[in-house]
């Protein structure tokens, strides 16, 4: 799979206008707060629809608009598919997704071009909230089958249901209703991510191996749940999510919400049975958190059967030389791969057949060659 074209309007700083994305490698230098990072970000919202600075949709619309639109013409098993997001922000925000001119539903526009992205936010798979490994989780879970999102639109559907009804003096029948919905929809989550994570373990730990350096600590990778054990099937798993709202009501109505299920799940990270936040370094975290994404990225792949494109953001601010170096040759040469630096002194050697371009002030150029830049 490769980004031929970009089309951005209105988005962040970015000039309005097309880029032809060159195949291979692609460094994108300039100095800081030029668009480089922004850039980088529209390729990942035309594809994945959500960024990976942890950004509203309304910051991504240049100052004083209320709208942006992408666009992208992506190649893949030798056609050509136009994608088209348009977003507006007024009161509320609608956002519109067309392939080849025909509007289409969510599930159907995200698996045309998923975009994986390396940067500085991807610690917090790490040292951050649970909520960020359950997004990780439900990435890989929606390419292992593309039902996952519905689904899991359902269960969080239910779960506000039943939300409303533990402070509503509802009837207990009506409570039994919206408890046996719950525990049917968050045992199909529950198995789907269980299963997932299970196949991803293996590739996540020889990632690692890869890239740990010397005095790294082994880790034990978990998806924690309420259950006891794993591998439970789907109607075992909801019998028992029956039971535990039906005994745990009086508590979730002195909270006000919902304390079980795979809303509060987690992808645990330890090492000698502690949380590897409170044990790894800064620099140590980060090779966790690549193994992590690059053993995402190759289990879609694998999925897939196709390679898909790559984005690292300030790659060489990022990374150690010898970290850079592996992910640089795990990359390979094959795949289309686009990085932002704040400048490329250093790079040549490491990437010497990318094709270079500059940004300045949200335009963005391409170098005839890569030595000479005002940037180096």
């Amino acid at each position: 799979m490769e980004l031929k074209k970009l089309v951005i309007w209105q988005f962040r700083n970015l000039e309005n206008g097309s880029t032809e994305v060159a195949p291979g490698t692609n460094l994108i230098s300039g100095s800081n707060g030029q668009g480089k990072t922004n850039f980088l970000e529209a390729i990942a919202v035309v594809g994945n629809v959500r960024s990976f600075r942890q950004a509203t949709v309304r910051k991504m619309v240049r100052h004083g608009d209320r709208a942006f639109r992408l666009e992208a013409w992506v190649e893949y098993r030798q056609q050509t598919v136009h994608l088209r997001q348009i977003v507006e922000c007024g009161t509320t925000v609608s956002r519109c997704f067309e392939i080849n001119g025909v509007v289409v539903p969510l599930d159907e526009y995200l698996f045309q071009f998923p975009v994986f992205t390396l940067s500085s936010e991807d610690t917090a798979l790490v040292n951050g909230a649970p909520e960020h490994r359950r997004a990780f989780v439900d990435r890989m879970a929606f390419f292992f089958d593309s039902n996952h999102l519905e689904d899991l639109t359902r269960f969080r559907t239910i779960l506000r249901q039943r939300n409303a009804t533990l402070s509503g003096h509802r009837s207990q029948t009506e409570m039994e209703l919206w408890e046996d919905q719950l525990a049917r929809a968050a045992a199909v989550v529950v198995d789907r991510r269980v299963r997932v994570v299970n196949q991803w373990k293996a590739g996540f730990q020889s990632m690692y191996q890869a890239l740990r350096g010397r005095g790294f600590p082994d880790l034990d990778v978990v998806y924690r749940t309420e259950l006891k054990r794993e591998n439970l099937d789907k109607e075992t798993v909801a019998e028992f999510y029956r039971r535990r709202y039906y005994e745990y009501r009086v508590r979730d109505c002195r909270a006000g919400f919902t304390l079980d299920g795979p809303h509060r799940h987690d992808l645990t990270l330890r090492t000698g049975g502690r949380p590897v936040r409170d044990v790894l370094s800064a620099g140590q975290v980060k090779i966790v958190a690549v193994a992590l994404w690059m053993s995402n990225l190759a289990q879609v792949e694998e999925r897939r059967n196709e390679h898909l494109p790559v984005l690292v953001d300030d790659v060489d601010a990022e990374l150690d030389d010898r970290v850079f170096s592996k992910l640089v040759d795990s990359l390979g040469h094959t795949r289309q791969v686009i990085m932002t630096s704040a400048h490329d002194r250093g790079m040549v050697d490491v990437i010497p057949a990318a094709t270079w371009w500059s940004m300045i002030e949200g335009k963005i150029q391409r170098r005839n060659s890569r030595r000479g830049s005002k940037h180096d």
